[in-house]
């Protein structure tokens, strides 16, 4: 159930990023638009940064229990 939930948030972040280049690129057509892909660099990137870290160590914790089983 968790790694569908993060699965959807990275799914999310990237509609986020595409949403803010559009209003970025609505409000003020060069400077928003950059302003927009740069906030939306931003924020996505923190998120995948954090599912990353997710990701790397919910796998450890299984190579670990493996690792563990055989040793027994």
């Amino acid at each position: 159930m968790g790694n569908f939930l993060i699965k959807i948030n990275d799914w999310l972040m990237v509609i986020l990023v595409i949403v803010l280049a559009i209003v970025g690129t609505v409000a003020l057509p060069i400077i928003g638009t950059i302003a927009g892909i740069i906030v939306g660099a931003v924020i996505g990137g923190f998120w995948f940064v954090l599912s990353g870290i997710y990701h790397n160590s919910r796998r450890t914790v299984e190579l670990l229990e493996r690792q563990e089983k055989l040793i027994k």
